[in-house]
Formats: C-alpha cells, sequence, structure tokens
C-alpha cells in the first residue's frame, strides 16, 4: 500500500456525496426554518442563516468524517479535508449563488460565503481528524485480537 497517493477515486466521489449532502442539509434546515414560528422579519432572516448555516456545514463535516474513514490510500486526515473544501467549491458556492436573494449583491454574497467558509473548514478538519482516530482505533482494536 503505498501511503503518498491519494485514492482518487474514493475522493471524487466522496466530494459528489458530500457537496449534495452538505447542499441537501442545508436545504432541510432552511425548509424546517421557514416553517417554525418567527417574531418579525429580522428574526426570520436571522434563523434562516443559521439553520442554512448549521445544515451546510453539517453536511460536509459528516462527509469529511467518511472520507477519511473510507480512503485506502494517503493521508486520510488530508483526503477529509480535501474532500470538505472541494465539496464547499462545487456544491455550496453555487448553490448560494443560485438561491441568493435577488437584492443581495456579488459582495454580499461573497461575503457570506467567507462566514460560511471558516466555522465550514474547522468542522471539516474535525470531521476528517475524527475519521482518522474512528480508523486507526479500529485497527489497533483489530490488532489485538486474534483471528
Amino acid at each position: 500500500m503505498k501511503r503518498g497517493r491519494f485514492d482518487r477515486w474514493r475522493i471524487v466521489i466522496a466530494t459528489a456525496v458530500t457537496a449534495a449532502l452538505a447542499v441537501g442539509l442545508a436545504e432541510a434546515f432552511l425548509y424546517h426554518s421557514s416553517r417554525s414560528p418567527h417574531v418579525g422579519p429580522t428574526s426570520a432572516a436571522l434563523s434562516d442563516a443559521f439553520y442554512w448555516l448549521a445544515g451546510c456545514c453539517l453536511g460536509l463535516a459528516i462527509g469529511s468524517f467518511a472520507t477519511a474513514m473510507l480512503v485506502r490510500r494517503g493521508s486520510r486526515l488530508g483526503s477529509g479535508v480535501v474532500v470538505g473544501v472541494l465539496a464547499f467549491l462545487v456544491g455550496v458556492v453555487p448553490y448560494s449563488w443560485l438561491t441568493a436573494p435577488s437584492d443581495a449583491s456579488t459582495s454580499d454574497n461573497l461575503g457570506w460565503l467567507v462566514i460560511v467558509f471558516i466555522p465550514a473548514v474547522m468542522l471539516v478538519t474535525f470531521g476528517a481528524a475524527l475519521g482518522e482516530l474512528f480508523r486507526s482505533g479500529s485497527k489497533r482494536r483489530h490488532r489485538h485480537w486474534p483471528g
């Protein structure tokens, strides 16, 4: 097993699945937020933004965790982070551009994506590290068992 090369096909597939998961969870959380009662328009906008951000970041973190668990070659942590960032670029960014309100400027949308990117990268890294930890922990447990 070569440690220097990445498991390219698993990364490509994981990127597509992670992007779909991030967008799907963001949309599901946003749907939930829009169906809950709010005090006013500011409360509704803040709730929608929070739920969208939470769904997006959760989807990216789950995808990075799964990637770190499933890759067979290369750095598990690196693979998870690469998948999370690529999924953000190919899934979340286009989704945000396409669903942005008509009165939001390009700079507003770009600023929003920067705000989303910061916790997303933190959670992607955390998810990938957990995936690597769980995978290496399961290997250590199996070494101690006979057979």
